[in-house]
């Protein structure tokens, strides 16, 4: 039997199918494969990541070191007891005597003369990325801040070109007394940790800076050293880790956006950062090592610090010089700072690292209320990268020129104009004829719509037909209680208030469930464990923590005035001499 009433509206919504369907494939087909999502981060953040240096310079100062009248005394002690048969020997004299100075330096030595100065510099390497075209660039806050790490280091350098010149000068001063090597080295340990205790640091405030990531004349990625301003560190007692910094260069900086959204767990993660073992290899030419360092993991973790600052754990691998990088979603959006990593008892690295999250950073830049303004190069580039994967080279090739009037030094955007052109003239460019504007997920949706209206028509047809053929209708239902031949019981009738509601458990027809009795409340875990108390006086730390540090770039001292050793500064008063045994 044939319906000739629907038979044009079925066409219809068949020829509207297949159009729909066709036109999808078209989309589908004119476009090349996306790139990998790491492909996608890396190259959209990689021009705003930078590497921050700190540089100090630093002055060690020190008299000359001698022995006082309390080693004297212990020398007459020790020449007593050979006397006495207690020690046999001019080198025991020798070995008992400094077993006890090195015990107690500061006792026995004391400086005279002009003081002796040892000038030192080292430079330390950090991440950060630019926060807006304007110039200011987010960091950890401990990478720009001087740590006692930093003055100890210096100590220790200065107490090193100290120490061997004055502990040689103690060995020669008693080379008539059959020094055994072991107490050569006990002058030598007890004059350095004398040095120590006495050396007199100064440590110049630190110049900050950003090697900016610009094109070269080749197109390779290069460092411009930029001065920089720290213009906001987070306090201390609030356990964040958050520095700014501001650089004033006359362009637009490429920038990355703060993620409006926080990861949870098991969310997928990037750091990008410049890894200090990775980029300061030697071998490596410039522009691999301002090249950054892209690792991908997942938040394994959403944990807090005893202070209450919220934590992204995550295994995305970083190491030291990775401290203030930015932890990015897939979109390559910032949801948080790098700031520390797990280690075992050993100081081993764990494998787990810790992000303070992006609200953080959000906080801090309105605290400080900073002119964060988005880029309008990082917008464009984007887009052009987008066209540019799509092998809309034209396009992209017009939009590479804009990002390159707004920022010339694009560090780049320029090999990226040289790709275009050169795919152009291999014929790749799909740019024309102008590829379809309307997404796939539109066309879905119009097709829904038109499937939705013709089974409309189709349902609107049947039923007119139904109307029209009563040979085909069913017999009329009359309301209950109405006579068909038949008496039709009616329901007896109830009582409004005595009618189970929807919600009723007592309801046969609806399932009830009782919220408040499945609550997981007071529910103890079966896994829980007695745990060790925390110690209410501890820091604000997480016991296995370790922060990754900004690293040395160079050797940690560069000397450039040698200490001069240290005469015996009293010609009345020489040191005492083996003869004296016989006396």
């Amino acid at each position: 039997m044939s319906f000739p009433a629907f038979k044009a509206p079925i066409s219809c919504l068949l020829g509207v199918v297949v159009t729909g369907l066709w036109f999808q494939l078209m989309v589908v087909s004119s476009a090349s494969a996306e790139p990998p999502v790491e492909t996608v981060v890396a190259e959209r953040t990689n021009p705003a990541v930078q590497v921050i240096t700190v540089e100090y310079t630093a002055s060690a100062s020190l008299g000359g070191v001698t022995l006082n009248n309390n080693a004297w005394k212990l020398f007459e002690r020790g020449i007593a007891k050979a006397r006495a048969g207690e020690l046999v020997s001019v080198r025991a004299v020798a070995a008992w005597v400094f077993d006890h100075i090195r015990d107690d330096p500061t006792r026995y030595y004391r400086t005279v003369g002009s003081h002796r100065t040892v000038k030192m510099s080292s430079r330390y390497v950090g991440s950060g990325f630019i926060a807006a075209e304007t110039g200011y660039v987010v960091t950890a806050r401990h990478v720009v801040t001087p740590d006692p790490a930093i003055r100890n280091g210096f100590v220790s350098d200065g107490v090193a070109a100290f120490a061997k010149t004055d502990g040689d000068a103690m060995v020669r001063l008693f080379r008539k007394w059959d020094l055994s090597r072991a107490t050569k080295r006990d002058i030598r340990a007890s004059v350095a940790a004398f040095d120590r205790a006495k050396v007199k640091v100064n440590v110049s405030p630190p110049r900050v800076a950003v090697l900016l990531g610009v094109a070269s004349v080749t197109g390779a990625r290069i460092g411009q050293t930029q001065p920089a301003d720290v213009v906001y560190r987070s306090a201390p007692a609030l356990g964040e880790d958050i520095g700014v910094l501001r650089v004033r260069v006359a362009a637009k900086l490429p920038a990355l956006a703060l993620a409006t959204d926080a990861p949870g767990q098991g969310s997928q993660i990037y750091v990008n950062c410049f890894p200090a073992a990775a980029t300061w290899t030697k071998g490596m030419s410039e522009a691999a090592r301002l090249q950054p360092t892209l690792s991908s993991g997942q938040v394994t973790a959403l944990k807090a610090s005893t202070g209450g600052i919220n934590l992204l754990q995550t295994n995305a691998a970083a190491s030291p010089g990775c401290s203030g990088g930015p932890a990015l979603n897939e979109a390559g959006a910032v949801v948080g700072i790098l700031v520390s990593g797990a280690v075992d008892s050993r100081g081993i690295p764990v494998g787990q690292n810790y992000v303070q999250p992006g609200g953080l950073i959000g906080e801090a830049l309105r605290r400080s209320a900073l002119d964060i303004k988005p880029s309008l190069t990082t917008d464009l580039y984007n887009q052009a990268l987008t066209d540019y994967h799509h092998d809309y080279f034209t396009k992209a090739l017009e939009e590479f020129k804009a990002v390159q009037a707004l920022y010339p030094a694009h560090a780049y955007v320029g090999t990226y104009i040289t790709d275009s052109q050169a795919a152009i003239s291999a014929g790749r460019d799909k740019t024309s004829p102008t590829p379809p504007t309307i997404p796939p997920v539109a066309v879905g949706a119009l097709l829904a719509f038109a499937l939705l209206i013709g089974a409309s028509v189709v349902a609107f047809v049947i039923a007119r037909w139904h109307r029209t053929n009563p040979a085909r209708q069913q017999p009329h239902q009359l309301p209950a209680g109405q006579a068909t031949g038949r008496d039709v019981p009616t329901a007896p009738e109830q009582d409004p208030a005595s009618t189970p509601g929807p919600d009723d458990p007592s309801n046969p027809t609806i399932p009830h469930v009782d919220l408040a009795a499945t609550a997981m409340t007071g529910v103890e875990d079966p896994h829980s464990q007695d745990v060790e108390a925390v110690d209410d006086e501890a820091p604000d730390t997480f016991p296995a923590w370790r922060p990754i540090d900004f690293v040395p770039a160079y050797p940690a001292a560069d000397t450039d005035t040698p200490a001069q050793p240290a005469a015996w500064p009293d010609a009345a008063t020489q040191p005492p001499s083996p003869e004296d045994l016989h006396r």
